[in-house]
């Protein structure tokens, strides 16, 4: 005799979602809550690592990942993505804090991309520029999927009993907390809170936000589950042409390093000297310093996209020996000139003090110059594009972790301090405009400073005299997921100065 399942046509089995989906549910609503509850008007803090943390705990729950796997570049950027975040609950900065928010999305665009599919190998540079344009894609096509095999699944008699149940519990919940609310203070805050929550328009907007960031953990987990992954058409990266001889590498690289060398022969004392302090020289240091850095940038740049392409479409020959050499010898002439902007940025800021910029700037060689080296990595073989594309991207993001971890801010203050003890030059305006990461450092400075400096420092910081400091640290406290290390020692810092000035 058939069963009753039978003759209706489906079996219990054939109702079931598959494996884990329950869990893919719970975790994305979790996700959406606490976004709700950690994001919404929050200032940057520990809620931001808490939920890059989250989500990466709820990537290794539903896929369960071999020890393979966690070594993939997808777990790589998971991974980074929680480093990055961290910075925002270190750095202040509110620009920092934009770049740290772009890094989060390019790593998790990059995660889910790579979830949908992509083959690693084909992750080169357009890859990785589109992935936050091709990734929000992916992920609301996935969360449509999941949704409407979720509603389709509501409507089968397995189904009907816990949906009821949940229902019901609901209803009976509330029901008991409006009573309660009466009877106790916690239950009746909680009341207030939620009725706040269906009626506010900022309330509905957390809400809206919340289901929002539930969505899409729910397309961009479901797309890491291997036992639900819908296959996805990636475009497969050319083959690149050889067309290159030995010959044509040869006579290209050769004049590039004979043109370089010409060039910084001509340039010795210019490039790591001082044309500004020679009399009669017609040139300001800061002139020597800003002549050309911008081109000599592009120059670099330029160069080491001429040996990238030349190693790609090379036609190998008998003379790859000294295509190498002189492939070096490229490198190695592109090191001396980032070598030679860092001096002459160096000696700049020691005859005018010390900026973020000119921070970033030291960066910005610093990452041109790993840029080059991991260049000359992939030409010592066959250069692999993606490779070396993801390796020039971590380098970024290390940059940007370095950026968000440490205070340079806090060192520029002390670094104008010192030159100021030595030399007796400041730039008052600049150091009295410090941010709130330098703050601690400058009122410890402070006593080190001149009296009219410290004029200056303390109207800057506290404003009105009237009320000094003390404007600045008698507001509300903060939620403790907004806590942030540099936040914390400003407040602590403002307060020693309310203290201290009459």
């Amino acid at each position: 005799m058939q069963s009753t399942s039978s003759l209706a046509g489906h079996t219990p089995e054939a109702d079931a979602l598959p494996p884990r989906t329950g869990l893919l549910w719970i975790l994305s609503a979790v996700l959406g809550v606490a976004a709700a509850i950690l994001l919404c008007d929050g200032t940057p803090g520990i809620s931001w690592p808490i939920l890059a943390v989250g989500v990466a705990l709820a990537l290794l729950l539903i896929e369960r990942p071999t020890a393979r796997l966690l070594g993939s570049r997808r777990y790589a950027a998971v991974g980074l993505a929680c480093l990055v975040s961290g910075a925002a609950a270190v750095t202040a900065e509110p620009g920092i804090q934009v770049l740290v928010f772009v890094g989060l999305l390019w790593c998790g665009a990059v995660a889910t991309c790579l979830s949908a599919g992509l083959p690693p190998r084909s992750l080169g540079a357009g890859r990785l520029a589109g992935a936050p344009f091709v990734a929000p894609a992916l992920i609301a096509r996935e969360g449509a999927r999941v949704v409407g095999e979720g509603v389709s699944a509501l409507g089968t008699e397995r189904s009907l009993p816990p949906l009821r149940g949940v229902v019901l519990s609901v209803l009976i919940a509330a029901v008991l907390i409006v009573l309660l609310g009466e009877a106790d203070p916690a239950f009746a805050a909680f009341r207030a809170g939620a009725v706040d929550l269906l009626t506010n328009v900022s309330g509905l907007g957390r809400v809206v936000f919340g289901i929002a960031v539930a969505f899409g953990c729910l397309g961009a987990l479901n797309l890491a589950r291997r036992d639900a992954r819908q296959p996805i058409a990636w475009r497969k990266p050319g083959v690149p042409t050889s067309r290159h001889t030995d010959v044509e590498r040869i006579i290209v690289l050769g004049s590039i390093a004979a043109l370089f060398a010409v060039f910084l022969l001509l340039q010795v004392s210019y490039l790591f000297g001082n044309p500004g302090a020679r009399p009669g020289s017609g040139v300001t240091l800061a002139e020597a310093v800003h002549r050309g850095f911008t081109e000599m940038s592009i120059v670099v740049a330029f160069v080491a996209g001429i040996l990238a392409a030349l190693d790609r479409q090379a036609l190998r020959g008998a003379r790859e020996r000294w295509v190498e050499v002189l492939g070096a010898v490229v490198v190695i002439e592109c090191l001396v000139l980032l070598a030679s902007a860092y001096h002459r940025l160096t000696a700049y800021e020691a005859a005018y003090g010390y900026t973020e910029l000119r921070i970033a700037v030291r960066l910005y060689i610093g990452f041109l110059a790993v840029t080059i080296v991991l260049l000359a990595a992939e030409l010592s073989h066959r250069i692999d594009v993606a490779r070396f594309c993801w390796r020039v991207s971590v380098a970024a993001l290390v940059a940007l972790v370095v950026l968000g971890y440490w205070n340079h801010s806090a060192w520029i203050v002390e670094a104008n301090v010192e030159r100021f003890a030595r030399s007796g030059q400041l730039d008052r305006e600049y150091l009295a405009r410090t941010g709130s990461d330098g703050l601690p450092a400058l009122v410890a400075a402070l006593p080190q400073l001149d009296a009219e400096t410290r004029v200056l420092v303390v109207k800057r910081v506290c404003g009105d005299p009237d009320t000094r400091c003390r404007s600045a640290t008698a507001g509300p406290g903060s939620s403790w997921f907004e806590w942030n290390l540099r936040r914390a020692s400003a407040r602590a810092a403002l307060k020693e100065l309310s203290h201290d000035v009459p």
